[in-house]
C-alpha cells in the first residue's frame, strides 16, 4: 500500500490505507505533498514505480493548483469596499469578518492569480509536489504574521488541501488501479 503524506486529513477509503502527517516546516506559503511506495510495489520495475510517483505526484498538483487559481479569482469586493467596511481583512478582526471565507481572495491584478506553481520533484523513495505561490504579494497574503502585519493571513493553500480530498483519493486510487493491472 502506498503512503500517502500531506498537511490535509486524509480518511480510510475502502481498502485504501492513507494518513495525515504534517510535513517539518510547513508554511502558509507552501504547500508539500509526499508519495512512498508501498508493500508488494518492489515486484515493479523501479523506474515504472518512480514514473507513476511522478504521475501521481502531477496529478494532485494539478488538481490543487486549479483550486488555488478558482479561490485567487472571485470577484466580491473592491478596494473602496474593503476601505468602507474598515478594511475587514485585518488582523484586529475575526475571520470572515468581510462576509467571505478568508481563503476567498479578489481578483485585482491577477499576478497573485497567476503566481500559483507546481513543482513535482523525485526522490529517491517516490516523489514529491509542491505548490507555492511567486508573485510579489505571495508572501503578503500567505507568509507567517510578524509583529508588524496588519493583515490575517489568507489560508488558500490549506483550503485548497481540505476541498479537494475526495480528487486528491481519486488519484491516488487511481495509481492503485494502474500499479494493480501492472502487477
Amino acid at each position: 500500500m502506498a503512503q500517502w503524506d500531506n498537511a490535509a486529513n486524509m480518511e480510510q477509503q475502502g481498502a485504501y490505507q492513507n494518513w495525515a502527517q504534517g510535513l517539518p516546516g510547513l508554511s502558509g506559503a507552501d504547500v508539500s505533498l509526499v508519495v512512498k511506495p508501498g508493500e508488494n510495489w518492489d515486484l515493479l520495475p523501479r523506474e515504472r514505480l518512480l514514473l507513476e510517483m511522478e504521475v501521481l505526484a502531477e496529478d494532485v498538483g494539478q488538481i490543487l493548483l486549479d483550486k488555488c487559481r478558482e479561490y485567487s479569482s472571485v470577484t466580491f469586493l473592491s478596494l473602496g469596499d474593503l476601505v468602507q467596511m474598515g478594511h475587514p481583512y485585518a488582523i484586529r478582526y475575526p475571520a470572515g469578518s468581510a462576509g467571505y471565507p478568508d481563503y476567498l481572495v479578489s481578483l485585482r491584478s491577477g499576478s497573485f492569480h497567476g503566481g500559483f506553481v507546481s513543482l513535482v520533484t523525485r526522490t529517491q523513495e517516490g516523489a514529491e509536489v509542491s505548490v507555492f505561490n511567486t508573485s510579489a504579494v505571495a508572501e503578503f497574503l500567505l507568509g507567517p504574521r510578524t509583529p508588524h502585519s496588519k493583515m490575517r493571513q489568507r489560508p488558500i493553500l490549506d483550503a485548497a488541501l481540505e476541498h479537494t480530498e475526495r480528487e486528491q483519493n481519486q488519484a491516488l486510487e487511481d495509481l492503485y488501479t494502474r500499479v494493480g493491472t501492472a502487477l
